[in-house]
């Protein structure tokens, strides 16, 4: 897993895309996470799994217009039959959504692909 660490400024918020070859599962996330019952990102694979939505690709592109035009990793998940997830985390409501909000989590493997859309 890639680890990318940015600085967020005049952020109240963060929403998130997740694209999946299969339908998200807590399992299934836990195992990219690789987090065990009493691991440190257990809470912030809850959130992620509290907050994802299933939504289309119509849908995203509406809801994420700028970042569309303007992100080239939305090429690599838009017309390739990936099962789409959208979700927000909100400015200092958990420790796991301040996480998220700092942090974007770039998993290359093809089946599952998380980024997040500041």
């Amino acid at each position: 897993m890639k680890i990318r660490s940015d600085f967020v400024t005049n952020s109240s918020g963060s929403s998130f895309v997740i694209a999946v070859k299969e339908e998200l599962t807590k399992e299934k996330l836990y195992n990219i996470f690789r987090v065990s019952d009493d691991h440190p990102l257990r809470g912030i694979a809850d959130t992620i799994l509290e907050r994802a939505k299933k939504t289309t690709e119509e849908a995203l592109i509406e809801d994420h217009a700028y970042a569309v035009n303007n992100d080239d990793r939305y090429n690599d998940i838009l017309g390739k039959g990936y099962i789409l997830y959208s979700g927000y985390v909100s400015d200092c409501s958990s420790p796991a959504e301040d996480y998220l909000l700092n942090f974007s989590l770039n998993q290359p493997e093809e089946d599952f692909i998380f980024f997040s859309d500041y």
